[in-house]
């Protein structure tokens, strides 16, 4: 049997769907920066140029059945060849994952044509040769010079010994398995936006729930290390910078990222669901989006009236907010997104990260951050270890929060605020206000105190006229 005619009759014995998009989760990530470890040769998908479907094929009939053809083809190649030492169950998965791959256009590859003749004519260019028209070589097939791929995958000739048989592939190919391995390779990409790994360093809720998925459990592959190792591999098949070139698009984000062209010339579609979750702080700025999140607690208690720093506090502001509307220049991976190696900044939490702790600790001392372990590690709080940590500062927070009614608070205030040696920066403190889009009632709520110093109280009321 020819490889057509093996590819045709696995297509009719299997239920593969119209090539729409299959991606439509959520998935929430909180992980510290790790670098993925490179695929082994053995992992990488092939691709037969012979197969592709023709540009010139304008019947939707014929087209749709040119791209079964060809994603059969993948899937045969990714179940015997790519999951040649992995049993059965892990073998329709990385299948399945194949058809998604190429279906929703998550393979592309890379024009260095212009790259490659640039450097060669670079590389032998003398001033007296100026006159001689540029010529690319013709000793190299113009395919070779045009484009690689971007992503674990290579170009190469199914045979019938690298692509599985038609007894191996029958019912591989499902849609609730399509359906399920889709949302792994979202969760892969998510997880590389945050972690700078397809699977993260530490168990999440998203893995977890995925590994309790019924097909997991059907075909009995429910282990953490199962899970990572098909996300490592799938992941790697995945161009992040196609990927992430349709999110800055969806998410209006200053884009640098080195083009590509999907596989096929095909479309990547992604839903605002989808694009929202690639929203904040990419891998290698954990300090300073948790910093974010605490410092937008702070502005709203009453405890920022203590706070000395409003400067800090708006630097952080100014920073997250730049790194957030251009995250892949400042993620840890940039030099593959973007081609720049020029140093960033310093992921510090704008130094304030020891009294940010510090005041969750006394005012939400069961927040969920407490679970990630730059702010406590094995249930101690990690405050001390920041160089802004303040022994005076902690006592207040003890103090004020140890506070059990309002008239014990108001005493509080009232004694604070009309010490002789107390001020607030009211302007600064506005100005934090006004950044971190603090509501109008909780503003008025806690400039209220100010009534006890008139001299603060003038100054505010001023500033708000």
């Amino acid at each position: 049997m020819d490889i057509k005619s093996l590819l045709n009759e696995i297509m009719t014995l299997n239920n593969l769907p119209d090539y729409n998009p299959f991606i439509n989760w959520r998935f929430s990530f909180e992980m510290s920066p790790y670098s993925e470890p490179q695929l082994s040769p053995n992992y990488r998908l092939m691709i037969d140029k012979r197969f592709m479907p023709s540009t010139g094929i304008h019947v939707s009939n014929d087209l749709r059945t040119a791209w079964m053809n060809f994603v059969i083809g993948v899937a045969c190649y990714a179940y015997r060849t790519v999951g040649k030492e992995f049993p059965r169950e892990f073998k329709v998965l990385l299948a399945n994952s194949a058809v998604v791959a190429v279906l929703s256009s998550y393979l592309a590859e890379r024009d260095i044509s212009q790259q490659v003749l640039a450097r060669d004519w670079n590389s032998s260019y003398n001033e007296s040769d100026k006159d001689i028209p540029r010529q690319e070589s013709i000793y190299e097939l113009d395919d070779v010079l045009k484009c690689v791929p971007d992503g674990e995958w290579i170009y190469g000739l199914w045979t019938v010994e690298n692509l599985a048989s038609v007894n191996e592939m029958r019912c591989v190919i499902q849609q609730p398995i399509l359906d399920f391995c889709a949302e792994i390779i979202i969760a892969s990409m998510e997880s590389y936006y945050f972690t700078n790994c397809f699977y993260p360093p530490k168990m999440s809720v998203t893995p977890r729930r995925i590994i309790n998925h019924e097909w997991m459990i059907l075909y009995g592959i429910g282990g953490e290390n199962s899970l990572r190792r098909l996300m490592h591999i799938i992941g790697h098949w995945i161009s992040k910078r196609h990927f992430f070139s349709v999110v800055a698009k969806l998410n209006c984000f200053q884009s640098t990222l080195i083009p590509v062209k999907a596989l096929g010339n095909r479309k990547l579609y992604l839903t605002k669901d989808i694009s929202s979750k690639f929203r904040g702080p990419p891998a290698g700025w954990k300090r300073t989006h948790l910093a974010y999140l605490i410092a937008k607690k702070l502005v709203q208690n009453t405890c920022i009236i203590f706070f000395e720093d409003y400067d800090l506090l708006l630097q952080l502001i100014k920073c997250y907010l730049k790194v957030c509307s251009d995250p892949y220049n400042y993620h840890v991976d940039k030099k593959y997104l973007t081609g720049s190696s020029t140093p960033t900044e310093v992921d510090d939490g704008c130094g304030l990260l020891g009294r940010l702790i510090t005041f969750l600790k006394y005012a939400e001392p069961y927040s969920d951050l407490f679970s990630i372990s730059y702010l406590k590690y094995e249930n101690v709080t990690c405050e001390a270890y920041y160089d802004d940590y303040s022994v005076k500062w902690e006592t207040l927070m003890k103090e004020f929060h140890n506070l059990n009614s309002e008239a014990s608070i108001k005493e509080f205030l009232k004694e604070f605020l009309t010490r002789e040696c107390f001020d607030v920066d009211c302007e600064k403190l506005i100005d934090c206000w006004g950044e971190y889009n603090v509501k109008e009632q909780i503003q008025s709520r806690i400039s209220e105190y100010f009534k006890y110093s008139k001299k603060i109280y003038d100054k505010f009321q001023k500033l708000m006229n």
